[in-house]
């Protein structure tokens, strides 16, 4: 899945993980957000749901030692009773525009309800994931990509601001360094 990050609600580590309804009932019933499911045993996997209102609304599961990726149904039905020897539990928090820009994002991992056997996606061929357009992405949200002169114009305010700042300081801090130099010199002595 790709998502924004998020705010950490819950960050945990485990042995002898298994995900199943406990896991589920104790989220909040407002949580808005993806749990990350990072766990070993056989080979590493690394598990993403996207929650809303303690309902799984999409899912995707990466074997990292095979490259295998599951998602939506077949996820959930890999992912139903899977038991991890070691795994890293954490809870990210979105607020409504993170989610729904998570969601159309991962469309392909939003769950439709069919009933899949773990047999019958074991047999599936490997399907590559899914490029994103980031022109296309930009374009939707309207963000604007920053020119060099726009980057340029803006750090060279903040450093017109720095310089300005030390060029004042400078010569405060050599008087200090000065009057305390000269105060306790030997010179200043020897005068008196």
């Amino acid at each position: 899945m790709e998502l924004p990050r998020g705010t950490s609600v819950h960050y945990s580590e485990r042995e002898n993980f298994t995900i199943d309804e406990e896991l589920f009932n104790s989220i909040e019933s407002d949580f808005k957000g993806y749990i990350r499911i990072f766990g070993k045993n056989e080979s590493v996997e690394d598990a993403y749901f996207l929650i809303k209102n303690k309902k799984v609304i999409a899912a995707d599961i990466t074997n990292l030692g095979t490259n295998q990726i599951f998602k939506g149904d077949e996820a959930m039905a890999m992912l139903d009773g899977k038991r991890f020897g070691t795994a890293t539990v954490e809870f990210m928090k979105f607020d409504d525009f993170m989610f729904d820009v998570a969601l159309e994002v991962n469309e392909e991992c939003i769950l439709k309800g069919k009933k899949v056997s773990k047999e019958e996606i074991v047999k599936k061929e490997v399907v590559p994931p899914k490029k994103l357009d980031r022109e296309a992405l930009l374009k939707k949200y309207r963000i604007k990509v920053p020119t060099d002169e726009t980057i340029v114009k803006l750090f060279g305010e903040k450093n017109e601001k720095i310089i300005a700042l030390e060029e004042e300081c400078k010569s405060e801090i050599l008087d200090i360094i000065k009057r305390g130099f000269f105060k306790d010199s030997m010179f200043e002595r020897i005068s008196l």
